[in-house]
């Protein structure tokens, strides 16, 4: 091998670091030894951990309305979805013994919040069905392969309505 050429990597020491990048993000929900923020089990706890900004497992209302305005969306229409998200979902998620409102979010039993006329990007456990996610842009996405604009996603969501679930729309 001349100066300044690389040895090529073998297989085993590149697999190595590439399955620890796909193992780690899914390993089981528990606390941290130091008392700190769960390590959420399923793909859907993940998601919804992204709004529960004091990691406590709970996403109240103005986490949510808060995480919507992180993401991009204004102050009014943040706050109409945090009000319809929170009132859905909220309940559905609460545990019996629970003493907060009856309107946070329960990161542990999101599940039960899974609503009718979505995707199925996510089971009824709350696993990530890459097939079904692959399909919202095989079947929607006009413009852009790897992306839905507003008009797309607004048409994704009139096809996937299902009779008589107003609030799963």
């Amino acid at each position: 091998m001349g100066a300044g050429q690389r040895m090529a990597s073998p297989p085993a020491a590149v697999a190595v670091p590439l399955l620890l990048l796909f193992v780690v993000p899914f390993w089981s929900h528990v606390a941290s030894a130091d008392g700190g923020a769960p390590a959420w089990t399923t793909a859907l706890q993940k998601h919804v951990a992204f709004f529960d900004a004091d990691s406590d497992g709970i996403v109240s209302f103005s986490e949510t309305e808060r995480g919507l305005r992180a993401i991009g969306l204004g102050a009014a229409e943040a706050t109409v979805k945090a009000t319809l998200i929170n009132g859905v979902i909220g309940p559905k998620t609460r545990p019996e013994n629970a003493t907060t409102s009856k309107f946070s979010i329960y990161i542990e039993n999101i599940h039960q919040g899974i609503h009718g006329s979505d995707s199925g990007s996510y089971d009824a456990q709350g696993r990530f069905v890459p097939a079904k996610f692959n399909e919202i842009f095989t079947k929607h996405a006009k413009v852009e392969p790897n992306a839905v604009n507003e008009s797309e996603l607004e048409a994704m969501r009139i096809a996937n309505r299902e009779d008589g679930d107003d609030i799963g729309r």
